[in-house]
Parts: C-alpha cells; sequence; structure tokens
C-alpha cells in the first residue's frame, strides 16, 4: 500500500482503525505469500508423491499378476507329472506283480 495512501486513509478514519486496516492488510499479504511460496510446493510435492505411489502400485500388481499366472502354471505342470508318475508306478507295481493292462 503506497504511503499517500496509508496517510490519507489515517487521516479519513483516524489512527486506531488505520492501524487496524493496516496490520489486515499486512496479514492479508502475507497469508497470500504462505500460500504461494510454501503450501503451494509442499501440496505440489504431496501430489507428486501421491502419481508416483500410485505407478508404483501398478507396477507392483502387474508383478503379482504375473507371479500368480507363474504359480498356476507351475501348479498344471506339476498335476500333469503327479499325473504321469502315478502312471509309471502303477504300471511298474503291474509288471511285478504279473498284471498286464486291461
Amino acid at each position: 500500500m503506497p504511503e499517500e495512501t496509508f496517510f490519507a486513509l489515517v487521516k479519513s478514519v483516524g489512527v486506531p482503525a488505520a492501524f487496524s486496516l493496516g496490520l489486515l492488510y499486512s496479514i492479508w499479504k502475507a497469508a497470500g505469500w504462505i500460500a504461494t511460496n510454501l503450501i503451494g510446493p509442499i501440496v505440489a510435492r504431496q501430489l507428486r508423491f501421491f502419481d508416483d505411489m500410485d505407478r508404483a502400485f501398478d507396477k507392483q500388481t502387474g508383478a503379482i499378476d504375473a507371479m500368480a499366472k507363474t504359480v498356476d502354471a507351475l501348479r498344471t505342470t506339476l498335476h500333469a507329472h503327479e499325473t504321469l508318475l502315478q502312471r509309471v508306478l502303477d504300471a511298474t507295481d503291474d509288471h511285478r506283480h504279473g498284471r498286464r493292462d486291461a
């Protein structure tokens, strides 16, 4: 606020009222500076952090899905091997006891 404006305000409303208005104006300007220079960068940094976390969670979800598919494939393969091994063992057992394929 220019000095001439402040002195004109003092003459028109009195010293206590002009001082109060000047104080309110200073608080208003300080709050604007704090919002722009302190709060704004903090909020922007926090939003970037949330975006980074979202991307990390997406990558992690993809990795977990790939691992689940791999585990399912391993289970299927193990089940097939187990079935085949059981057939071989049954055939060996049948051969030992003199039984032939029916």
